[in-house]
């Protein structure tokens, strides 16, 4: 059996909490069977300017899918009502005595930089949890630093971010070769020689370890420290080693704020294997990893977000698991919507992802238990869906990590399809006694 990247059981493992996205109408709309519609699914410019116009005319945003064939139905009116995993999910999702009568070893594949990581991860969590004794232990998990369309072919590149030789491989003949080992008895692929195989970039090397919770053997805790007056990428706060006392920050968000809507709505051009083309920045797909050298959404940050960096490594950092990030806040609302991402800056002044989380505040889980915010009230934030990352860090090269509003032109604050809602302010504290922190894993 293999399965690779996103099934319909993958929509069950989103992370609690993400914010109101038109990804499922885009993504329907390359499955209407028309082939405009499926050249258009594409697009990103396209989709950007019919989104942006229909919320100018007060429209929901779902309404700008109905040009390219999606119309607003039952089904996605549920989906976009309710974006959280739950009841109205469970039917997508495999039950626990299905995936128990699993007797056949499993090959699941994966990428770093797959927007549909977490599901691959959760899936392979469930089996690891559920299958029997017989097929569990001949299973594996393959995950390269690929993206959704890279753990298909085996690319040696994401966007704009390329990889060692290494990461080159050709997963239908590796496929090709597993169905023969498991159905003929022939030999297992020589990249399997592990349960969860795994690659490293920043080594440019594949490792092996019995589970991915035994591929991280330590953690890297930093402690988040605001500065006085105003905060941008080049009036950061710090990361530091230990904590320490610095001045509360404030944040606005507010979903009528258009400039992430005005720069997605620019195009770039980018260079390809077959020469110069036209994109477009994209918030989601940024957090998702598929544009891993993209800056914007941390250089453009005023007022919306707030932004830390380490000061420079003194020895090499391999990043293998998720990170985790504790925040202290005080919000005047209910709700809102926090985008987090985390990148390395290399010693040259290049950029590069790591790994990101996405958390709606009234989602957030406390022990267990869902408990949403209290106004005015100081609480505690576990952000803890971030993405696995696998990368090694060199010497002098410095951890960024921004904490901003999540909203762009595919995210929306509310399932009613508009923008037009009140700002909400949260105030970010930084404090010795009970300290902010990101936790990064540390692999061997």
């Amino acid at each position: 059996m293999e399965w690779t990247g996103c099934t319909p059981t993958v929509c069950t493992s989103c992370p609690t909490g993400w914010p109101t996205s038109l990804s499922t109408p885009r993504w329907r709309s390359g499955l209407v069977g028309r082939g405009t519609s499926y050249e258009s699914n594409g697009d990103d410019g396209l989709w950007a300017q019919e989104i942006t116009e229909v919320l100018a005319s007060d429209l929901p945003i779902w309404t700008a899918a109905e040009a390219f064939g999606v119309p607003y139905d039952e089904d996605l009116a549920r989906h976009l009502e309710t974006p959280d995993p739950g009841p109205a999910w469970n039917g997508f999702e495999c039950r626990d005595d299905e995936v128990a009568a699993i007797a056949v070893p499993v090959l699941a594949v994966g990428g770093a930089h797959d927007d549909c990581s977490h599901g691959t991860f959760h899936i392979w969590s469930r089996f690891e949890r559920l299958a029997p004794g017989s097929a569990s232990p001949s299973s594996h998990l393959l995950v390269g630093p690929w993206d959704h369309l890279g753990s298909q072919i085996g690319t040696a590149s994401v966007g704009d971010l390329h990889f060692g030789p290494a990461a080159r491989v050709d997963v239908r003949q590796l496929r090709t070769d597993w169905f023969r080992h498991v159905l003929f008895d022939e030999p297992e692929p020589e990249l399997l020689t592990d349960r969860f195989v795994y690659y490293v970039a920043g080594a440019e090397a594949w490792r092996a370890a019995a589970s991915v919770e035994s591929a991280t053997v330590g953690e890297y805790p930093l402690y988040l420290r605001s500065m006085p007056g105003l905060n941008d990428a080049f009036h950061s706060g710090w990361l530091e080693d230990t904590p320490a006392d610095g001045p509360d920050y404030p944040l606005t968000l507010d979903p009528r704020d258009a400039r992430v809507l005005e720069l997605e709505l620019t195009p770039r051009l980018r260079m390809t294997p077959e020469g110069p083309s036209l994109a477009y920045d994209d918030l989601m797909m940024v957090q998702a990893g598929n544009d891993p050298t993209n800056q914007l959404f941390t250089l453009s940050v005023d007022g919306e977000g707030v932004v830390y960096h380490s000061r420079p490594l003194e020895q090499a950092c391999p990043i293998i698991g998720r990170p985790s990030l504790r925040l202290r806040v005080v919000s005047d609302a209910v709700d809102t919507d926090l985008l987090v991402l985390v990148h390395g800056i290399l010693p040259s002044g290049d950029a590069v992802f790591l790994s990101s989380a996405l958390l709606r505040l009234s989602r957030r889980d406390v022990n267990g238990t869902v408990r949403p915010m209290v106004p005015g009230v100081e609480q505690e934030l576990d952000i803890i869906t971030f993405r696995f990352c696998a990368r090694v860090l060199p010497v002098g090269a410095r951890l960024r990590l921004t904490v901003r509003s999540a909203w762009s032109t595919f995210s929306l604050p509310s399932a009613d399809g508009r923008r037009d809602h009140p700002a909400v302010h949260l105030r970010l504290v930084h404090r010795r006694g009970a300290p902010s922190s990101l936790t990064l894993p540390v692999g061997s």
